[in-house]
């Protein structure tokens, strides 16, 4: 939380992932992201807590983090900081997969 608290926003550039924690405790500790547009980065735009860019064409990503960061975004790291609470906590992620053991009974 310390590292978090310290950063202004959260980036991620790789070109494939799982599901990084790293990005879900960002958002939970209220950074806006920026992100990869790769399918699993995209609960960044699910949650409109930040942008998705291609990293693949660096000078195009550039500018757009530039044109972000000049931009007043707060409502980005409330709405991460929403979606965290309200879609990532154990206990509703508990009942999920509990929903769906029970589907294979």
């Amino acid at each position: 939380p310390n590292l978090y608290a310290g950063s202004d926003c959260y980036i991620m550039a790789s070109i494939y992932e799982g599901q990084p924690l790293t990005l879900l405790e960002a958002m939970a500790s209220g950074l806006p992201c920026m992100v990869s547009d790769i399918p699993v980065l995209r609960i960044v735009d699910e949650a409109g807590c930040g942008i998705i860019t291609d990293f693949q064409d660096v000078e195009a990503a550039a500018n757009q983090i530039i044109q972000y960061l000049g931009k007043d975004n707060s409502n980005h790291s409330r709405n991460a900081r929403d979606y965290a609470v309200n879609n990532l906590d154990w206990q509703i992620i508990v009942k999920r997969y509990l929903e769906e053991f029970e589907k294979l009974e």
